[in-house]
């Protein structure tokens, strides 16, 4: 009998394994299938365009994603991420992000790190100024709202005994001596337990155009930045102009920055240093750019301009700090200048152009740039003006010629061979118009619109024409002026 019921209390015990294990495989095919099943999901057309629908509104560009994969509690992939921007365009392999998902789940995007790569970068600047400005109000400065102080309340006056009584000195020893409170030591935070967080890239090329000319390009950009965690070095490594340049980049724990660098282009020598505390509200940061009092000589050559600059002196300064989450927080200055500048046209010409000094001066504050002063003052030739820009790429200005005999001449040949601007014909027939002084004579420029096509008007006339209008004509005309002369290169 005992045989029997242990016999059965084993084929009990079986049959319960047996099931907890189908269970178990139940289970198991059943979170395959649910993960298979999100990956079918994430890949449809209506999951795509979720995730691309905040970058597409930010850029005003379709973005399009081939396919999605993730790794439950890992990283989640995106593979062929691209749109297109006017003639360039974005390319991205391989975008993978590693998200805090308790913070996820709780509806906050929160990335422990993020990748990219083998990305093709291809910025087109004529489509950024077109799409990327079309905030059609203009930025106005925000005044702070005027709180009154609370009055203090009057307080009663205490009333003074005309004959106090003399203290009374107590018969002791010494006072015994208080025990001096030790000086409070801020905690230095602790980083051991806290994991690194990163941002690397690899593989990545950078193009800038404008239109369809090139300007210039970026290649084998990687990178590793860390941005969370105890501290730690990374470093920036891109090759550009045939050079290739690493940028170190540090973390302390708050704050993030990049070591002081110099460097050297077009012959001019500078430096700059930038950081920001991103661990902060806002992730506040400042940034320095600086070109030493040095000589300047460079010579520009590109086809049918050839333009040779010297200067005995040149220095320029800006520094920026802000919220790199607002750009209503910036606030800048900035300010350049020269002395003894020449430029020499090497092509046709040969003329020489000088300048005593020029200078500029400015401020960024509340999204908008502020130009008070900007001028190249010269015997020949002084140039005079100020401005604005908002952040919309709203601008307005105005430029002053002031011109000697021989300027003026120039000015009047190029004006009614070009008519590049319009004059009242009862108001004047030239462009330049005596100052009041027997051998100078000027005319304003004023300037109005978007940065992207500015209108411009001359001081004696209501009607505004396009800018880039203009410079096409002097364009034109100039190589009208080298084909003449059998002097006209190709390439423009």
């Amino acid at each position: 009998m005992s045989e029997t019921s242990t016999k059965a209390g084993r084929e009990t015990q079986s049959v319960r394994k047996f099931k907890w294990r189908r269970y178990l495989a139940f289970l198991a095919i059943f979170v395959v299938l649910l993960y298979l099943l999100s990956l079918v999901l994430l890949n449809t057309s209506w999951a795509k365009d979720q995730i691309t629908s905040k970058l597409s509104q930010k850029s005003n560009s379709s973005w399009e994603v081939g396919n999605i994969l993730w790794v439950p509690f890992g990283d989640i992939e995106l593979n062929d991420v691209q749109t297109t921007m006017g003639e360039g365009g974005v390319k991205i392999e391989t975008l993978r992000v590693t998200p805090s998902w308790s913070e996820l789940i709780s509806g906050k995007l929160d990335l422990k790190g993020a990748s990219a790569t083998e990305a093709e970068i291809d910025l087109d600047l004529k489509w950024l100024k077109e799409n990327l400005s079309n905030n059609n109000d203009i930025l106005e400065v925000e005044q702070p709202s005027v709180i009154a102080k609370p009055r203090p309340q009057p307080q009663p006056v205490p009333q003074v005994n005309p004959n106090p009584p003399k203290p009374v000195q107590p018969i002791t020893g010494k006072p015994p001596a208080k025990p001096q409170p030790k000086p409070a030591v801020a905690d230095e935070p602790k980083f051991n337990n806290i994991p690194n967080r990163w941002l690397k890239l690899k593989k990545i090329n950078l193009t800038i155009r404008n239109g369809d000319k090139i300007i210039d390009k970026v290649s084998d950009i990687s990178a590793s930045i860390p941005y969370a965690g105890k501290p730690a070095e990374g470093d920036i490594k891109f090759t550009f102009q045939g050079s290739e340049h690493i940028q170190k980049i540090s973390w302390d724990g708050k704050e993030l920055s990049a070591e002081e660098t110099s460097g050297k282009n077009f012959n001019v020598s500078y430096q700059w240093r930038a950081g920001s505390k991103i661990s902060q509200p806002g992730m506040p940061f400042v940034f320095r750019f600086i070109v030493p009092k040095q000589k300047l000589s460079y010579t520009l050559d590109k086809p049918n301009l050839h333009v040779h600059v010297a200067s005995e002196t040149i220095a320029a300064n800006f520094m920026l700090n802000g919220s790199l989450r607002s750009t209503k927080t910036w606030r800048g200055i900035f300010g350049a200048g020269t002395s003894k500048i020449t430029v020499i046209e090497n092509q046709k010409t040969h003329k020489r152009l000088e300048f005593d000094h020029t200078r500029m001066m400015g401020t960024i504050s509340n999204g908008v740039i502020s130009i008070p002063a900007a001028e190249a003052v010269g015997h020949k030739l002084s140039i005079l003006g100020n401005g604005k820009v908002h952040k919309n790429l709203y601008s307005y200005g105005v430029v002053r010629l002031i011109a000697n005999d021989e300027a003026y001449k120039t000015f009047e040949r190029v004006y009614h061979a070009t008519k590049i601007i319009h004059i009242r014909k009862k108001k004047a027939y030239h462009l330049l118009l005596p100052l009041g002084t027997p051998d100078r004579t000027y005319c304003d420029i004023h300037l109005d619109g978007k940065l992207t096509n500015p209108q411009m008007r001359h001081n004696h006339s209501d009607r505004w024409q396009p800018l880039n209008l203009a410079l096409k004509k002097l364009l034109k005309f100039k190589n009208e002026e080298l084909q003449e002369d059998g002097l006209l290169e190709d390439g423009q």
